[in-house]
């Protein structure tokens, strides 16, 4: 029986993606484990790259149309077979014992999910490392309202490739939000902090990230990036605010900042009209509002 499964979605991923595959084969194991690549829809040579590990039986590799990460990783969940689910980015790598020491924890605490902290390695326009820093998340240990509270503030914690989960977590708080082509990770983390599961953390880099110059989904389409993260703000204000009254306020200002964004930067107008609106209605220091408006819409 397939103990862990290890899904790695891949857009045009033929430069990285040998690299991620060798960091999780070299992963020490005892149990059994699948790697499951679903290729996104790629234009380059991405499946010609992967063929030698495909005929050895090392990889389980299938080809979709172009759905973005969340629609990839919700693709291999389906096809998944282990017990355990894990994901790795087609440009990022495991560090040595991600997969034992998430192993070992989840099973001997009998966590429903455990995540780790990684690095983020910055590269130059050559491919060479520039710098690393260390990505701590040793906050999440904290209980689950407290948890949602805080993403909500502040972001979660970057894909889940951070994490090993028991394939029940998916039944429990449902799929990746399709609908969102990015903070679909803090959507489903938000979900995960919600449903009050027992998560255990190991305060240890496990994964290493990498950040380049160029070409990154956030960078390239910013307003789209803002979409999202207003849908996802949206999504669940109410019951934030349920939790905690004072979020209303920090809410009202982050949609007006959306507002000048989405004015300013975008000439998105409705957008922006929305989001001010919004801000208005949110309980938001009216006073300040309107005293600070104009230089709230003032470039900065």
């Amino acid at each position: 029986m397939t103990k862990v499964s290890i899904i790695i979605p891949a857009f045009n991923a033929a430069q990285t993606i040998i690299a991620s595959l060798n960091s999780v084969l070299a992963q020490e194991i005892n149990d059994k484990f699948e790697i499951i690549v679903v290729d996104d829809g790629s234009k380059d040579q991405t499946k010609a790259k992967l063929e030698t590990l495909v005929q050895k039986g090392k990889v389980n590799y299938f080809f979709k149309d172009n759905g973005g990460a969340a629609s990839a990783r919700n693709y291999g969940i389906k096809k998944a077979k282990g017990k355990f689910i894990g994901f790795l980015d087609a440009d990022d790598i495991f560090l040595p014992g991600m997969i034992s020491k998430c192993l070992a924890k989840i099973e001997n605490c009998a966590f429903d999910l455990v995540t780790v902290n990684g690095l983020l390695t910055y590269l130059d326009d050559k491919g060479q490392k520039v710098k690393t820093e260390v990505l701590d998340y040793d906050w999440i240990k904290q209980p689950p309202d407290e948890l949602f509270l805080d993403f909500m503030k502040k972001g979660a914690i970057g894909g889940p490739h951070k994490a090993l989960f028991r394939r029940e977590v998916f039944q429990k708080v449902g799929l990746f939000d399709t609908g969102l082509k990015v903070y679909e990770d803090l959507d489903f983390w938000i979900r995960v902090a919600r449903a009050g599961l027992k998560w255990g953390h190991i305060s240890l880099p496990l994964v290493e990230c990498y950040r380049a110059a160029h070409g990154s989904l956030f960078t390239s389409n910013k307003e789209l990036n803002q979409d999202c993260r207003v849908a996802v703000l949206r999504k669940y204000k109410a019951e934030a605010v349920a939790l905690d009254p004072q979020m209303k306020e920090m809410f009202g200002e982050q949609l007006l900042n959306f507002g000048k964004n989405y004015l300013i930067e975008y000439k998105s107008y409705q957008k922006a009209l929305a989001c001010f609106w919004e801000s208005f209605l949110s309980d938001f220091n009216v006073k300040r509002f309107f005293r600070s408006g104009f230089n709230y819409l003032r470039p900065s």
